[in-house]
């Protein structure tokens, strides 16, 4: 289209668009196909396309809907291609699945690791700036799951597919609050410790004043939430 034929008031243009009325019948013909082929290509790719995701098939769904996406607003663009691509996605998704049952060494490459984020409530650094998560999203999280201090964390993992996993201590133990410097009137309600922690990451391990896990040089007291009024649920 020409700059000059574009123009503001051309309401029919923008909304309609410039392809034929015969077109939108072949819309819902074109869709209904490809809807088909797109809960096909799903249900070969196995049950695990309906939970969570790891790596292959979050490429191979990415894929498929960038395919299918084309056929449904170009009329020139016939549905054969996507057809086509699908078999490629699910030919390829499968040998990698099946390769990777056979070599572990080949899973871990081509679908990812498990990594160790948090051990017995210390923030592992290294392993953040591996896996380019921030300590902040680490803490959001932990919030979520009705974690208030590093304490009450054994084991936190981040898997293959980018969800994690909390392992609890049973009793927890002294460790760095994770509640906003914002919300004073929540942090009060945490029992201070004689035990000093890492502002940054929680480790009480310290060299000539400097966490030996960061390299901070900033300490706070270590709290337990026995004040804390935990819900039974």
């Amino acid at each position: 289209m020409q700059k000059s034929e574009i123009e503001i008031s051309d309401w029919m243009r923008i909304i309609v668009g410039e392809t034929p009325p015969e077109f939108f019948i072949e819309i819902i013909i074109r869709t209904f196909f490809i809807y088909l082929v797109f809960m096909t290509a799903m249900r070969l790719m196995g049950n695990r396309m309906s939970g969570q995701l790891n790596r292959v098939e979050r490429i191979s769904l990415i894929t498929l809907g960038v395919a299918v996406a084309t056929p449904m607003q170009a009329p020139e663009r016939g549905l054969i291609p996507t057809i086509i691509i699908a078999g490629i996605v699910l030919l390829v998704g499968g040998a990698i699945s099946r390769r990777a049952s056979k070599h572990e060494a080949f899973e871990t490459k081509a679908l990812g690791n498990i990594d160790l984020l948090v051990k017995d409530g210390v923030l592992d650094m290294k392993m953040l700036k591996k896996t380019t998560l921030t300590r902040e999203r680490v803490f959001a999280m932990l919030r979520s799951k009705k974690v208030m201090q590093m304490g009450e964390v054994r084991r936190l993992y981040i898997e293959a597919s980018g969800s994690f996993t909390i392992i609890r201590f049973s009793e927890e133990i002294p460790g760095l609050i994770i509640i906003p410097e914002n919300d004073p009137e929540l942090r009060e309600l945490f029992q201070p410790e004689d035990k000093e922690v890492c502002t940054v990451c929680g480790n009480s391990g310290w060299l000539e004043n400097y966490c030996v896990n960061c390299g901070n040089s900033h300490r706070q007291p270590a709290v337990k939430s026995i004040n804390f009024p935990v819900d039974a649920k």
